[in-house]
């Protein structure tokens, strides 16, 4: 009976999520390329991320639960947290999270950006009935929460995590409370995994990757599996078959996904440690050669600039607030930390597009 109405909450949840204006947001919030980055194939961005991820989570949660023969799920919050694992993302990504902070703390905002911290900005706006075990299975970093979400969200993990462990107990050797609760520690895994091969998947796929990185792979391999998605692989870049380049990376994301057991105190750990490596060794070809790649960089350093012009403006008082909610709020606060805040807030909701079609 619990898991049955566990789950008629979590499709109920889920209808909120994917109904959202935040949510919906995604679409035009970069993964590696931003919209303005026209390469005549459909690639990446951080909503078709949340949904592949969630995916991928299923698919290592019912690895799982094969394993110990028991729903390991039992919350049915997994696909939920995956879906808004990226919710407080700020236009440009990383680079666009990284640049917020350095403008608001120059303002004065002690307390920066962080785009996790800001899941739960945006989630308090937009979504704020979302379950605690959702909301806990998003909380990969407790230490980089802002100080006044300290106390409620550490809170919220510490229960979720007891609950979880008096689940478990019967089933697993827990020496210790793990630091994070198990659908946070499967949507982490599912979205390296995911990010690594669908970005490499765009990478390959508008001709950036050439077959000669992955060919220098393959001495580091004697799995024949890795040897033949290899070999594969490389066949598909030869003939600069998208589908093929496509089908490959889904096939080895999903493997990267079916390869986990249960280690220590709720944590997960590989069973094959050369399918490890192998991820490993994608994810570096894909920070060396895509997103470090020189165009992007250029094109990034473009967009940032860009960026960085309507968040100081915001600041300034050039530009108005482009949101009535936090226009109100700022109107209605005497505290100049309070107005960074919620400027800063602001301009981590908006989008790609809306930078580039402001600031042109």
């Amino acid at each position: 009976m619990f898991l049955e109405k566990t789950k008629q909450l979590s499709l109920e949840e889920k209808l909120q999520i994917i109904s959202s204006k935040s949510f919906a947001r995604l679409a035009d919030k970069s993964q590696v390329l931003t919209p303005a980055q026209r390469y005549n194939e459909p690639v990446s961005n951080r909503l078709t991320h949340s949904h592949q991820t969630a995916i991928g989570a299923a698919l290592i949660e019912s690895v799982l639960t094969e394993e110990i023969k028991k729903k390991v799920d039992f919350t049915h919050s997994l696909e939920n947290a995956c879906l808004l694992h990226d919710i407080g993302h700020p236009p440009f990504g990383h680079d666009g999270a990284k640049l917020i902070d350095r403008i608001f703390k120059d303002a004065g905002l002690s307390e920066g950006f962080d785009d996790n911290s800001n899941n739960y900005v945006v989630l308090e706006k937009n979504l704020p009935s979302l379950r605690n075990t959702v909301l806990s299975g998003i909380l990969k970093h407790k230490q980089k929460l802002y100080p006044y979400q300290q106390q409620k969200y550490v809170s919220m993990a510490s229960a979720a995590i007891e609950q979880e462990v008096l689940y478990f107990q019967n089933l697993l050797s827990i020496e210790e409370l793990p630091e994070r609760t198990i659908v946070c520690e499967i949507m982490d895994q599912a979205d390296e995994n995911t990010y690594t091969c669908m970005d490499l998947s765009d990478f390959f796929s508008i001709g950036m990757g050439t077959a000669d990185i992955v060919a220098a792979l393959i001495p580091y391999f004697s799995d024949p599996l890795i040897l033949s998605f290899l070999e594969r692989l490389i066949y598909g870049i030869e003939k600069k078959s998208k589908n093929s380049i496509k089908k490959q990376m889904s096939y080895i994301l999903s493997e990267f996904n079916k390869n986990y057991t249960f280690g220590k105190n709720l944590t997960l750990r590989h069973k094959n440690e050369e399918l490890l490596l192998l991820r490993q060794k994608l994810l570096q070809i894909e920070f060396k050669h895509f997103i470090h790649a020189k165009e992007n960089i250029k094109a990034r350093e473009e967009y940032l600039e860009k960026l960085s012009i309507f968040t100081k403006e915001v600041i300034s008082g050039k530009r108005e607030p482009t949101s009535k909610t936090y226009k109100n709020l700022i109107d209605n606060t005497k505290s100049d930390q309070l107005k960074l805040r919620y400027l800063r807030d602001m301009v981590a909701e908006t989008t790609d597009v809306y930078i580039l079609q402001q600031i042109k």
